[in-house]
């Protein structure tokens, strides 16, 4: 919009004024000068001058509805708006005027005007005008434009900002009257962004970041923290086109910076009347600040702080866990945004490519707390298994399929007309003992109502299963029954009928070690998962088998001091301990110790190492050793997480019981 303000102002410079004569019905050139620039400025013009405000106004009208359903107010909203769509004419209409006023000439009271027969050839006359010919003229009016054009060009990028800077002057006052007439109003708060913004988009950023941070410290003394995300999105989105230096950017930010440090070390996690905590209560509570630490992970990237942004991925971590605990699932979400913030990012040498994936990988592969299944948290955590697979075989050079079930795609027809059609051609031939046909029939209704539903559907697992029957009676080749065995595990497993996976996957695996070899790629992730269903099952000796394989295979691929060896040796010691297997627990515990220890900077993991150790000790009555590994864990988590987290917290009372 600002470039197609200053082309008028320069198609106004560079042609003569648009002034036609009227002559019995046609136009002509107005008589002392040459007709071709006039008519070639008046196309030119007159083309900017229709174009340019219409695109003006069709992009004011939209930002005036939108700023109207946002609830600014109306008054500010039709000033700026207008300001900004007269703004192409007035320039064209003032380009056009000093041109005319530096060019024309009083002409003489006794003119006579020559006769009608030279203005009908005028133009195609070669009759010198005004001492120049009109060929002459042109190519002189010509170079007279070029030295403008020339002369202009050092303020190309000052002639573009100056429509922006007028409006955003305009702001200034305009905002900085409103605060002065009602400071105290509701409306205040949302003037002061709009005027540290205008601050900004001028280019004096120390006064827009003075603004900024007191409306945080008013924010903080008001608690009114459902503000945070405001304030923090609107500094987010200060400097436009990334012009501010790295380090500018950082001192600029400081107070903002230590300011939500501070509010994030202040929240307090909060309990239920008895004593338990709120889950409820203490999410709601991160919401907030996490909004603001998104926005300083946003713009600290843009800028390339990515020092300062891997701090705040680390204190958003630190935040959720310290609201919201250790729990499995917790920390299965966390690893998950957690590494996708630290995608976003350069590379680090504190982040390795490969142990990010293969850690999110363990930690999905564990056991769960809760033996019953949500269906839609089971269902993003097989997709961000899928997804972290993908990864790693994109990181490795290989090539690994995992996704077992169809793609989901939207079906653009009538999805009761087409499921009705399909069970018609699926009765018909079940009716006449055509299995084949119903074989194929109940897969394909299974892949429909899947893509349908987007893989959370007892109905699809009923379809696959019902598949699997039937290919009883038509067998199929064993490449095809093992992926039919491995899309029916797939819909059973979301779905939480357990049982009926970990059939379907056994019979896989044996499928698999005949068509491929003992020791398939993808063996220690098939271990895995039929381990995690044997645990649901509460099959636990047979979990812990099939656990101990898949571990000692990873092993040898990934290095026995990979700290995602570290977590599946931590999950077998919580297995062995449920069995009472105490020894083998403290050995496994040991080892995943020893392996977290190599990395100091982790104090969480090395944390729970120790609080492993610590409650096992305490399980077998061996106080001395419980009480110094659980003060050794409390202290390491309070250094991360502060004393009033969840973790510290129960820490604590555990200590306080022995």
């Amino acid at each position: 919009m600002q470039e197609g303000s200053a082309l008028l102002v320069l198609a106004g410079l560079s042609s003569d004024p648009l002034l036609l004569l009227q002559d019995n019905g046609r136009m002509r050139a107005p008589w002392g000068r040459d007709g071709s620039p006039v008519l070639f400025g008046t196309i030119v013009n007159g083309l900017l001058l229709i174009i340019n405000p219409a695109l003006f106004c069709v992009f004011e009208v939209a930002q005036l509805i939108n700023d109207r359903i946002n609830g600014c107010r109306v008054e500010s909203i039709f000033f700026f708006h207008m300001i900004m769509a007269g703004l192409p004419v007035v320039s064209f209409a003032l380009g056009k005027w000093c041109w005319y006023a530096a060019t024309s000439k009083k002409q003489p009271l006794n003119r006579v005007e020559p006769p009608a027969e030279a203005e009908e050839d005028e133009l195609s006359s070669d009759f010198p005008q005004n001492g120049t010919k009109p060929v002459q003229r042109f190519f002189r009016d010509l170079a007279i434009f070029t030295l403008i054009f020339l002369a202009l060009a050092p303020f190309h990028s000052n002639l573009l900002e100056a429509p922006s800077k007028l409006v955003e002057n305009a702001r200034v006052y305009l905002f900085s009257h409103n605060l002065q007439n009602k400071p105290n109003s509701y409306q205040a708060f949302y003037d002061k962004l709009r005027l540290a913004d205008s601050y900004a988009n001028l280019g004096q950023y120390e006064k827009s970041f003075q603004i900024f941070n007191a409306l945080i410290d008013e924010t903080v003394k008001d608690k009114r923290l459902f503000r945070l995300s405001d304030i923090y999105g609107r500094i987010l989105y200060t400097d436009h086109n990334n012009t501010i230096s790295p380090s500018k950017w950082i001192e600029l930010t400081s107070y903002a910076d230590s300011k939500l440090e501070a509010i994030c070390q202040g929240i307090k996690p909060t309990t239920n009347p008895d004593g338990s905590w709120n889950k409820s209560k203490n999410e709601s509570l991160s919401e907030e600040p996490k909004g603001a630490q998104r926005c300083l992970i946003r713009t600290y990237t843009k800028h390339k702080c990515n020092l300062q942004a891997q701090k705040w991925i680390d204190s958003k971590y630190n935040l959720q866990r310290k609201l919201l605990g250790a729990g499995i699932e917790n920390l299965q979400s966390l690893a998950s945004a957690r590494r996708w913030d630290r995608s976003q990012l350069e590379p680090l040498d504190i982040y390795n490519p490969f142990t990010g994936p293969q850690m999110h990988l363990a930690l999905l592969e564990c056991r769960t707390a809760e033996p019953t299944e949500k269906t839609w948290s089971e269902h993003f955590r097989k997709r961000s298994i899928q997804d972290t697979l993908t990864e790693l075989g994109q990181l490795d050079g290989t090539r690994i399929t995992v996704r077992y079930l169809p793609e989901s795609a939207g079906y653009h027809g009538d999805y009761y007309e087409r499921k009705e059609q399909l069970l018609k051609e699926l009765n018909q031939a079940e009716q006449v003992r055509n299995y084949a046909v119903a074989r194929d029939k109940a897969r394909e209704i299974a892949r429909f109502i899947h893509r349908h539903y987007d893989s959370v559907s007892k109905e699809a697992a009923a379809y696959y299963n019902l598949m699997l029957k039937l290919e009883r009676l038509a067998p199929e080749s064993k490449q095809a029954e093992l992926q039919d065995l491995m899309e029916a595990a797939e819909s059973n497993q979301i779905c939480g009928n357990s049982a009926l996976a970990q059939d379907y996957l056994a019979r896989a695996h044996t499928l698999k070690t005949s068509l491929l070899v003992k020791r398939y790629p993808g063996l220690s992730r098939d271990l895995n998962n039929r381990a995690l269903l044997l645990l649901r099952l509460n099959r636990i000796p047979e979990a812990r088998s099939l656990y101990e394989q898949a571990l000692q295979i990873d092993k040898e691929c990934w290095g026995a001091q990979n700290k995602a060896i570290a977590v599946y040796l931590n999950n077998l010691g919580h297995i062995c301990s449920d069995m009472k297997d105490y020894d083998q627990a403290e050995k496994y515990f040991q080892q995943a110790l020893q392996i977290d220890e190599r990395e100091t900077c982790d104090k969480l993991d090395l944390g729970s190492d120790y609080e492993n150790l610590g409650r096992l000790a305490s399980t077998r009555g061996k106080k001395d050793l419980a009480l110094k590994n659980l003060t050794t864990a409390r202290n390491l988590k309070s250094q991360v997480l502060g004393p009033d987290s969840i973790e510290v917290v129960d820490l604590q009372k555990a200590i306080t019981a022995l």
